[in-house]
């Protein structure tokens, strides 16, 4: 419950971990209902100094475990136009640990303000990670040509499940991006995400992936795959609308779930949306984004949020005194 603004890990003096938080060595930490804004890991000021990277514009975590819960993420830049260099994770940063990003609310952050930018929102390199229940809004890897997962970048081997994220309207490419990893991906919204090849999910080199009871809805390709013959992607239950296509060579698609997605602004579901009581159920998915319990009705939903969640009112009681 702390705020933490308007920091910086280095000014020229080397690469910063970390503008708001930098977590490291043998232990487990706890990141919990923060305020993490407007922080920068590296800024150059008026050095041109060649080869300072910035890592983690908000949180850098580095060779250790993490839990980071229900915290906001926003305006934080990893490296910005005078670093020179590269910009790893605007947001979130974790290098070669153990963590678990859940509920957290990753939005307007920037990996590399000119080029090199990888993982807007969040960049995992190495280790493995538990995505869990993540706003992912508005965040860029880089406004030039080498931009890399504009919401969430994984790579270097890294093992992974990601449920009931939304994530959208993020300049990457790819809502996620997957190089070198394998996991699973289920109950995700992924809508409007932007730049170069304009994924919902990018399945780089030497993935595999599993995707269930997502929606994703406009973007240029829904699910791509790189390297076609080497990563694979097998979907069911996907709601697909929108997209240029749907999905590319390499993947495989089964029991597609027809629109409308009937999205409201902030991608929760309408009541005129198809995707209410079309998932196929997941013994270990019983929330939504919002914790509220699922399924709700005959079935699951699709997407993130569970639709029509119902109160129960209980009887009042009143006596004379």
């Amino acid at each position: 419950e702390n705020t933490i603004v308007g920091n910086y890990a280095t000014l020229a003096e080397g690469t910063g971990y970390g503008g708001g938080v930098y977590l490291t060595g043998g232990t487990i930490y706890t990141v919990d209902s923060n305020i993490i804004t407007g922080n920068i890991a590296t800024e150059n000021g008026t050095i041109a100094a060649e080869g300072l990277n910035g890592i983690g514009g908000g949180i850098a975590i580095s060779g250790t475990a993490a839990i980071l819960h229900q915290n906001t993420v926003a305006f934080n830049v990893a490296c910005t136009d005078t670093c020179s260099s590269e910009g790893y994770g605007g947001g979130i940063a974790a290098i070669e640990s153990a963590s678990r990003v859940d509920g957290n609310y990753i939005h307007h952050n920037t990996a590399a303000s000119s080029d090199y930018g990888y993982g807007g929102g969040v960049l995992v390199l190495g280790g493995s990670t538990q995505l869990d229940g993540n706003t992912v809004l508005d965040n860029v890897a880089t406004v030039g040509a080498d931009a890399r997962g504009g919401g969430f970048l994984l790579t270097n081997d890294v093992v992974f499940s990601a449920t009931n994220n939304i994530v959208a309207r993020n300049y990457g490419p790819g809502g996620f991006l997957l190089y070198d990893s394998r996991g699973a991906v289920a109950h995700n919204t992924m809508a409007d995400n932007l730049g170069g090849a304009s994924a919902g999910i990018y399945v780089g080199r030497n993935s595999h992936v599993t995707l269930t009871n997502n929606i994703i809805i406009s973007q240029t390709m829904g699910i791509h795959i790189s390297d076609v013959g080497v990563s694979t992607v097998s979907a069911t239950h996907t709601l697909f609308e929108a997209n240029g296509t749907d999905y590319g060579a390499g993947v495989t698609s089964s029991s597609e779930i027809p629109g409308p997605a009937a999205l409201l602004a902030d991608y929760h579901l309408s009541i005129g949306s198809n995707a209410r009581d079309q998932a196929t159920p997941l013994a270990w998915v019983t929330q939504d984004i919002d914790n509220d319990p699922r399924p709700v009705g005959v079935a699951p939903d699709v997407g993130a949020d569970e639709w029509g969640v119902s109160t129960t009112y209980l009887p009042l009681v009143m006596r004379d005194h």
